[in-house]
């Protein structure tokens, strides 16, 4: 069971090392620095040591049972939210720990600070993806040039947390039950080049789909649905299964998922619903997931069953280069 706590800083010596652990595993992966792993470890807690002396710095601790799996980095003053460093090991990354964090800090943070602000590595797409979803935006790089500076309004982002919070997804490769509410169908469809199709709105990146209108079958609502919204005919469209949502009202409805091949790609024009023009990109299914970045263990399993349930579909395709 994941738990929260703050660091002792009497024990900061115990515990900083085995922190280290975390974030050097996913450093070695995204941003290796070329130092030893000694030079690295002395460099971090030689700037991380100093500043847990000062009351407004924390360090969470994130921790499952008896084991700690992750980080969470922090200091608040009176204008503002500084969102340091989050770490999990790889193998608790979308199992929804980022969502049970996001509902613990809407309960610690104080309620009256003006402004959050983070860094992201320039090559963590998914941090930047995270940190935009949370709506802040890019404002400068760091000093040595190798992080971009995100600034946002810390009320709205916790209200966003709160929201999170309150929202279970549950992924099912299957019907959907009798009696529950299908209120969306959207697709995961690919390219003849085994690429996925993303639309692009307001900097975001999501799938395609809506609500089903009259008695449509799921496949007319998603064909329908990616030519109202991207002009994208599509062909050999497959039931995937379904995520079931018990939001913050306490309601329960399900929101369908489908495979669908690409047959054309039509000139780029507005959503004959509500005018907006969507951006569209083809990106390969490992640049998917990072872009789309769900938070929670059903969206990235739904997405590693329609890859899979595709390759065995529609025949392993040879994905190009990004």
């Amino acid at each position: 069971m994941i738990s929260f706590s703050f660091l002792p800083k009497e024990r900061a010596n115990v515990f900083l090392p085995k922190l280290f652990d975390i974030l050097h595993v996913n450093m070695n992966h995204i941003a290796p620095t070329g130092m030893t792993y000694e030079e690295d470890l002395n460099e971090w807690i030689g700037a991380v040591a100093p500043a847990l002396e000062k009351d407004p710095r924390q360090i969470i601790l994130i921790s499952d049972g008896d084991k700690t799996v992750g980080f969470f980095q922090y200091y608040v003053n009176d204008s503002t939210f500084m969102m340091e460093e989050i770490q999990f090991l790889p193998e608790y990354q979308g199992k929804g720990v980022f969502q049970k964090l996001y509902a613990h800090l809407a309960e610690i943070i104080p309620q009256n600070i003006p402004l959050v602000e983070a860094y992201a590595h320039k090559s963590n797409l998914k941090s930047q993806g995270i940190l935009k979803h949370l709506g802040l935006e890019s404002i400068g790089e760091s000093k040595n040039g190798n992080n971009y500076h995100f600034c946002g309004d810390c009320q709205k982002m916790l209200n966003i947390f709160k929201e999170i919070k309150m929202t279970e997804y549950k992924w099912t490769k299957g019907d959907v039950p009798r009696g529950i509410e299908v209120r969306q169908v959207y697709g995961i469809v690919f390219s003849d080049d085994g690429r996925i199709l993303l639309r692009i709105e307001d900097g975001k990146y999501k799938l395609t789909g809506g609500k089903p209108e009259g008695d449509e079958t799921y496949e007319q609502t998603l064909i329908r649905e990616y030519l109202e919204e991207v002009n994208v005919e599509l062909k050999n469209c497959r039931y995937l299964g379904y995520l079931l949502v018990n939001d913050d009202n306490g309601e329960q409805y399900a929101q369908v998922r489908m495979i669908a091949k690409i047959k054309r790609i039509g000139e780029n024009r507005p959503d004959i619903d509500n005018g907006k023009t969507y951006g569209r990109l083809l990106v390969t299914p490992e640049k998917a997931k990072i872009l789309l970045n769900y938070k929670d263990e059903a969206g990235n399993t739904m997405l590693d069953d329609a890859v899979k349930t595709a390759g065995e579909v529609y025949g392993k395709q040879k994905s190009v280069p990004e």
